[in-house]
């Protein structure tokens, strides 16, 4: 029974960690998105293109990563 909590506590541990990378990583993204609308050099359009792209990328290959490790 002890492996089993050992199991399900390192679980919890990873998705802590993999959630927090999430969290920092858009936070990166959308605040240098912001910093460059706010000084003129994106406009609105390509503010949400940009903001599009990296998210659905982001999205994309951490599902990749994640059907890795399940392999």
């Amino acid at each position: 029974m002890g492996n089993w909590k050992k199991i399900q506590r390192d679980n919890l541990i990873y998705l802590g960690i993999r959630l927090i990378i999430v969290v920092v990583l858009i936070g990166a993204i959308l605040g240098v998105a912001t910093w460059l609308t706010s000084t003129g050099i994106l406009d609105s359009s390509n503010f949400s293109l940009l903001l599009g792209i990296l998210i659905g990328y982001l999205l994309t290959f951490l599902t990749k990563v994640e059907l890795l490790k399940q392999t």
